[in-house]
C-alpha cells in the first residue's frame, strides 16, 4: 500500500509514500490527537512522535533486510544532508574544516585514503576567485605593476 492509518487509543497516525520522481520517495507520517489528549498534563506530541520514529526506522530496516534476502537490492540512502551532519565521518575524518583564501572556515571531504602512521593534512581550502591574479599576471606572465595596473583600469582584468 502507499498509504496506511494506525489507530491508537490518545492519537492516529497516518503514513503515506509519496513519489517525488522516478528514483526518489517521501515517507509522509501525520499525527491526529484529540484536544482532550493535548490537554492532559505532561503530554507530549514530540515524544510521541520520536517514539514513532523508531519503530519507523525499525519497520524500515526490517523492510530492506526482507527485500535483500529476496534478492531485491533494497538499501536506505541519504541525503547530502544526513551524510554531513553525521557524526561516524567527521569521527573518521571524512570531512575537515579548512580556510578558504578569503578567511572563512568551511567543510570540505576528506581524501578517501588513509596513510599511516601520520594522516594527510588539509587545512587550506581552494583559493578565492582571483586570490592570486597578481601572482600569474606578474610572475607567470611577467606583466610589470604598471602594465598590470592599466590593465584593471581597462577593465580588461578584474
Amino acid at each position: 500500500p502507499t498509504a496506511y492509518v494506525v489507530a491508537h487509543v490518545d492519537h492516529v497516525r497516518s503514513v503515506r509514500i509519496v513519489p517525488l520522481g522516478p528514483l526518489r520517495t517521501a515517507l509522509v507520517v501525520e499525527w491526529y490527537f484529540s484536544p482532550e489528549t493535548m490537554a492532559q498534563p505532561g503530554f507530549d506530541a514530540a515524544e510521541v512522535a520520536a517514539f514513532a520514529k523508531i519503530v519507523l526506522r525499525q519497520d524500515g530496516e526490517a523492510l530492506g533486510l526482507a527485500l535483500r534476502e529476496a534478492g531485491v537490492a533494497a538499501y536506505p540512502s541519504a541525503s547530502s544532508l544526513d551524510l554531513a551532519t553525521d557524526g561516524h565521518f567527521w569521527a573518521h575524518e571524512a570531512y575537515r574544516m579548512v580556510t578558504s583564501g578569503n578567511g572563512d572556515v568551511r567543510p570540505v571531504v576528506g581524501p578517501p585514503w588513509r596513510i599511516t602512521p601520520d594522516a594527510p593534512r588539509i587545512e587550506n581550502g581552494a583559493p578565492t576567485l582571483g586570490q592570486h591574479d597578481d601572482y600569474v599576471y606578474g610572475a607567470v606572465l611577467g606583466l610589470d605593476e604598471a602594465e598590470i595596473a592599466r590593465l584593471k583600469q581597462s577593465g580588461a582584468i578584474g
